[in-house]
């Protein structure tokens, strides 16, 4: 009969430990991620992406704008 060793076994338990605790660890960082991003200072958070999209959405409409401002000066052109 092979002899168990106990030590390895021991080893692969301390092992899964941590594992644990890096898991932990990752959850404490998602966490920390989630609280900054409701800082109102953070980039992500919910006010500042609803400003930043309405910021894009005038944008474009500036863009069409030109566009049209383009359009307009090549039909003086013609």
């Amino acid at each position: 009969m092979p002899r168990i060793d106990s030590n390895r076994f021991e080893s692969i338990r301390i092992d899964s430990n941590r594992l644990e605790s890096t898991r932990i660890d990752s959850n404490r960082l998602e966490s920390d991620r989630i609280d900054s991003n409701n800082h109102p200072d953070s980039n992500n958070h919910p006010e500042k992406l609803k400003k930043n999209a309405s910021n894009r959405l005038e944008s474009t409409r500036i863009d069409s704008n030109r566009l049209e401002s383009t359009r307009i000066g090549s039909n003086r052109l013609e």
